[in-house]
């Protein structure tokens, strides 16, 4: 149950990101008025996406993402995740060469940086 509360968090917030960032390219006023009207608030998009998840057995996702502080140069941090049925984990991070796997059933959990096994 607590993986199916992670992903949907997971997912809910990778959608409110990918819809902050969404864009026309199209010139006609007309067709900007109807997509406003179209549009879910963030709200809307998180309740639609806990709803559509309730049966969800299993889900893959893959995330670049780009992080930054100040006065540094930005580094992508590419993110990937599996859940299946039997509520077993693996979440993959991979920055600037260096790899890290996470696995986790149920209270266990076992880590690998850089192929050294940590527990």
């Amino acid at each position: 149950m607590k993986y199916r509360i992670l992903g949907s968090l997971f997912l809910s917030s990778t959608l409110v990101l990918a819809a902050c960032g969404n864009g026309s390219d199209s010139s006609d006023s007309d067709t900007k008025s109807e997509k406003k009207d179209d549009t879910k608030s963030s709200s809307q998009v998180v309740k639609d996406l806990q709803s559509s998840a309730k049966d969800v057995k299993s889900y893959h996702t893959d995330n670049k993402i780009e992080v930054s502080a100040e006065g540094e140069d930005s580094q992508t941090v590419e993110v990937g995740m599996d859940v299946d049925e039997k509520e077993t984990a693996k979440l993959d991070m991979d920055q600037a060469g260096q790899k890290m796997s996470i696995y986790v059933q149920g209270d266990k959990m076992l880590a690998k940086v850089d192929d050294q096994w940590v527990d």
